[in-house]
């Protein structure tokens, strides 16, 4: 049912964009960031992160860019990608560092296991030929006054939780669970302690 509504707004979106005239750039971004994530609803990631490329390209301000990095986090995150969303959280966060909700998602994401993005598919929507569980594509940001913001390709090994489980899984589930929750905490306490220590 929801695949069924998410195919409609989709086909309105698009014919709506149809109709725009090309001068209208600001309804143009508004319609294309709907039909971006109704694509991402519908499972078709690639076509969600080449518009979200697009949008990147034509960003001329930090408002433009703040929408495409809430976009392509959606699509990572409906990717389960975890050490997407990261990067897209860490760029967020040096545009508005004073953004509790972006420092708490950061944190769920440094706790959240989750697969990596299908080999082929780079945070710019284009394919690449190195796997995402290695490294990501350059990680430059366009700011509203035309400099860069650069931030690093790959995580740091230490930035991404493991545990491996020993013995039968049955008797360690109630120890991971336990240990999940006090890395949890300690996740949030980190993560308010940054946002202070950014105002």
């Amino acid at each position: 049912m929801l695949k069924k509504l998410w195919q409609k707004a989709l086909q309105e979106y698009s014919s709506i964009s149809e109709q725009l005239p090309s001068t209208n750039f600001a309804m143009k971004r508004d319609v294309q960031e709907g039909q971006a994530r109704c694509l991402a609803h519908l499972g078709r990631h690639e076509e969600a992160l080449e518009m979200a490329a697009d949008l990147e390209s034509k960003a001329t301000n930090t408002d433009h860019l703040t929408v495409v990095l809430h976009l392509h986090l959606a699509v990572f995150s409906s990717l389960q990608s975890r050490e997407h969303t990261i990067l897209c959280l860490h760029k967020l966060i040096a545009l508005h560092p004073l953004n509790p909700w972006s420092w708490c998602k950061l944190a769920e994401a440094y706790l959240s296991p989750g697969p990596g993005l299908p080999a082929g598919v780079s945070p710019q929507g284009q394919k690449s030929s190195a796997s995402s569980d290695k490294a990501v594509g350059p990680s430059s940001v366009h700011s509203g006054t035309g400099s860069l913001l650069s931030l690093p390709t790959t995580l740091p090994e230490n930035a991404l939780l493991s545990v491996e489980a020993s013995g039968s899984a049955q008797e360690n589930m109630p120890s991971l669970a336990r240990r999940r929750e006090e890395a949890q905490m300690e996740a949030r306490r980190k993560a308010c302690a940054s946002l202070l220590r950014a105002r």
